[in-house]
């Protein structure tokens, strides 16, 4: 038993001095690894950053550029008639316009959506005869969104630049005081 137990105890000495010479040499190799990475990396400091940085910057960009085109190209309510939900003569011309000048990466169709599903429905109908209408051979995607279009009617703005501007007081000159010589 004596003889068993120290060949046992010589093992794990020997199993205990080759693992922290292991230990110690894998340490020390860790160690100048490490020293030589973070010597690259700050010698080439800005570079690996700047370009994921230009790309959160423009990515910005990019998503106000979408919420603009989905602005212009959005039929709101006063593109259709409120009883027929059929599209009125500014409607018809906006929807021109989106399908003949707009860019094709931005050739989307926006429908606002208005609360009554039966509304929605003919609304969407609507625009889709049209835009088949206008351009059979190539079919715009039509979008439902529920995102007013920042825009008014036509009619709405002139009648309140039209009672600015009478609103506005005539111009009268001061009385003429004479001049003062001095004398």
């Amino acid at each position: 038993m004596t003889k068993a137990l120290s060949t046992l105890v010589s093992a794990c000495v020997v199993v205990c001095l080759f693992t922290s010479v292991a230990g110690a040499q894998e340490g020390w190799t860790g160690f100048w690894h490490r020293a030589h990475t973070d010597f690259h990396r700050v010698n080439c400091w800005p570079k690996p950053f700047v370009y994921p940085d230009r790309m959160a910057v423009r990515d910005v960009f990019a998503v106000q550029a979408a919420n603009g085109w989905q602005a212009q190209t959005t039929l709101g309510d006063h593109h259709f008639d409120s009883e027929s939900q059929k599209l009125n003569h500014a409607g018809q011309l906006k929807l021109q316009w989106i399908l003949a000048a707009t860019p094709q990466q931005h050739r989307t169709v926006f429908v606002y959506q208005p609360y009554l599903e039966k509304d929605m429905v003919a609304r969407m109908d609507t625009v889709r005869s049209a835009v088949q209408a206008y351009s059979p051979k190539m079919m715009a995607p039509i979008v439902p969104t529920a995102k007013e279009p920042p825009t008014r009617d036509g009619y709405y703005v002139n009648t309140i630049q039209t009672k600015w501007q009478q609103s506005i007081p005539a111009p009268i000159l001061p009385e003429f005081q004479g001049i003062d010589t001095g004398n």
